[in-house]
């Protein structure tokens, strides 16, 4: 059941990402505030929801809404799954040219000199590369992470992305990630 219950609130926010309106990403992460609270509450941690009003970004899309949710949700489901946190922090905040989304727990931490190179990391670092932005990494074993992403306000016509096609026929993100880890 709860599978079921996963699936049905993951398709919900592919849904919820279709309602981008006038490059607002306040919505689509009070969506996801929803969705994580009660994934939260059963792995007892706590959530402090800190989002403030943004400035608008400019060339967001419904795609790109959903690749920003899923780095929030991958970054929880690694807490979760990792962290021995009992508290979940998100906090949104403007910066000159860009905005902030930062996910930060009390847990156990770990040394970014060994743990770079996992999944849940990977595919962020992959959907921030799609985006054009950056991610920064803090982390200190015992004393808890820090995943911060910055989000470009304005990107120019060509962006730093560009799709290249792979062996397999499938298109992928290449792209300059800035990743501080330590």
């Amino acid at each position: 059941m709860q599978t079921l219950r996963e699936c049905v609130d993951d398709l919900r926010l592919v849904v919820d990402s279709l309602d981008v309106i006038e490059s607002e990403l306040t919505l689509p992460l009070g969506s996801l505030r929803e969705r994580l609270s009660r994934r939260l509450n059963g792995a007892d941690l706590r959530l402090d929801w800190q989002i403030v009003d943004l400035p608008a970004v400019d060339w967001l899309q419904p795609a790109d809404a959903l690749r920003i949710t899923r780095i929030v949700q991958e970054a929880v489901a690694n807490i979760i799954q990792h962290g021995a946190a009992t508290q979940v922090r998100v906090v949104t905040q403007p910066l000159p040219g860009a905005v902030e989304i930062r996910i930060e727990d009390d847990g156990a931490g770990f040394d970014t000199a060994r743990v770079s190179h996992g999944r849940g990391l990977r595919h962020i670092r992959r959907r921030a590369a799609q985006l054009g932005a950056f991610v920064y990494i803090s982390s200190t074993v015992g004393a808890g992470t820090v995943l911060s992403l910055h989000i470009p306000l304005h990107r120019d016509r060509e962006h730093r992305r560009t799709l290249v096609l792979t062996g397999t026929g499938q298109s992928r993100a290449k792209s300059t990630v800035g990743t501080v880890d330590g």
